[in-house]
């Protein structure tokens, strides 16, 4: 792919562009790779309504990586991100969801919390990703409240032991606890309560990278 791409303009123009892009042995695209076709795009939802719809029925998953990547958050409504988190089948492309779309989203908080206490795999990484996405970004709109209100989710879901839940839930706790000193010090506490859970995977997500927001010694 050329560093630079002229305006794609059409969706014949942007699948060809697509099939050009170099593959993982899985199928998936280089994202860096990509770059210069999302940029060549834009922001353009009508694009990535189709990229979506194309991905399922054609089975490439380089049409729904760059379909969140050039959705227009602002025109992503509700019944899109339940329909769009329940098609979710691998990490990869719900962490690229919640973080291109849903977190910039009206319903980011109340998606974070229905998600998260659903039994599907994808849709509860998805919950739990919405919440580190959020606390991730630094300039995020959202009080200290809300995050501490996600607290007792993760106490409840931490003994998940499937693999991309249990990451997840770590993610949005050391992400928490990195956020600023109040949500630190709430972070330590949920922290400290999981490290004495009996449950094994509860114990790894209060311990697990927990150093990048309180120094091993103290936890």
């Amino acid at each position: 792919m050329p560093p630079h791409l002229d305006p794609i303009t059409t969706l014949p123009q942007l699948y060809k562009a697509i099939q050009s892009l170099r593959r993982k042995d899985d199928g998936h695209i280089y994202i860096t790779d990509a770059a210069p076709l999302i940029a060549a795009v834009g922001v353009h939802h009508d694009f990535a309504l189709a990229l979506w719809h194309s991905g399922g029925t054609s089975g490439d998953v380089a049409h729904r990586e760059i379909a969140v990547r050039i959705a227009d958050p602002a025109l992503a409504d509700e019944a899109l991100l339940e329909s769009w988190v329940a098609e979710l089948d691998e990490w990869g492309l719900t962490d690229s969801f919640t973080g291109y779309v849903v977190k910039y989203t009206r319903w980011a908080e109340d998606k974070a919390f229905e998600w998260a206490d659903r039994a599907a795999l994808y849709q509860r990484r998805a919950g739990f990703a919405t919440i580190a996405q959020m606390a991730w970004t630094r300039r995020y709109p959202a009080a200290d409240d809300m995050f501490i209100r996600f607290l007792p989710l993760i106490l409840r879901h931490a003994p998940d032991s499937r693999l991309h839940v249990k990451k997840a839930v770590n993610w949005a706790l050391r992400d928490i606890g990195k956020r600023n000193a109040l949500l630190c010090a709430h972070a330590i506490e949920t922290a400290k309560k999981l490290q004495s859970s009996p449950d094994k995977t509860a114990r790894w997500v209060g311990t697990h990278r927990c150093g990048e927001f309180i120094k091993a010694e103290i936890l």
